[in-house]
């Protein structure tokens, strides 16, 4: 498999890995971990690899876009970072073929929030294996593979919205998560703004909870001026 792995990333990205590990590490869903007994997964490298997506996007749309404004951009960068197009991306470069998942996993009919969640952990292993301008280069070449002006628009990343729509409404404050694992493995979190909460959500993980509580905050004020 490691061998298909590497291949994959020549013939698909171009990719001559100087250390596949990284890349077998953000394909590894934590249940091949644990069948494995193995101690790393992608979940390090996913939490990097948002990072770096979100820059990268935002830098892209900012030298496309030059005479746009910030509303603009924000709208665009939301298209093109959503769970959905993410989804779409990491299948048409068919990430999800090279996946390390446990034997229960592998029945799972729907398995796009780990597809979303592999991708950004492997533009991660990239830009840490290679360097910010070849990583730069493949986010582009992959991104160019969807049409901006098909993406639906109406699957918001709901933190990125929030943030910009509470900024925009007072200058003064910062959105904060307040994020806690409960004892039955779930994990509770709550949107705040200027000590006033706003929302809250739960997950299996930190990530997925801040996204519920940024989307019940949403849900409360569809709309938006």
């Amino acid at each position: 498999m490691f061998n298909k792995i590497k291949k994959w990333l020549g013939e698909t990205l171009n990719i001559i890995p100087h250390n596949l590990s990284l890349y077998i590490t953000a394909l590894t869903h934590s249940s091949y971990r644990n069948e494995h007994h193995l101690d790393y997964d992608y979940e390090k490298l996913e939490f990097f690899g948002d990072a770096i997506i979100g820059f990268l996007i935002s830098k892209y749309l900012f030298l496309k876009y030059k005479n746009e404004n910030e509303g603009f951009l924000t709208k665009k960068k939301i298209q093109l970072i959503q769970a959905k197009t993410l989804v779409f991306l990491a299948k048409k470069i068919k990430l999800d073929s090279f996946l390390l998942l446990g034997k229960g996993m592998q029945k799972l009919s729907n398995i796009d929030k780990i597809i979303e969640d592999a991708f950004e952990a492997l533009i991660a292993a990239i830009y840490l294996d290679q360097n910010m301008e070849i990583c730069q280069k493949i986010v582009k070449k992959i991104f160019l593979l969807v049409d901006e002006n098909t993406i639906s628009p109406l699957t918001y990343d709901y933190k990125s919205f929030i943030q910009n729509k509470f900024i925009n409404w007072n200058k003064v404050g910062k959105v904060k998560y307040l994020t806690k694992r409960l004892p039955n493995n779930l994990y509770r979190s709550s949107l705040w703004f200027n000590q006033i909460k706003y929302g809250e959500g739960f997950g299996m993980n930190k990530k997925t909870a801040e996204k519920q509580a940024a989307k019940s905050a949403y849900t409360k004020f569809v709309n938006w001026n």
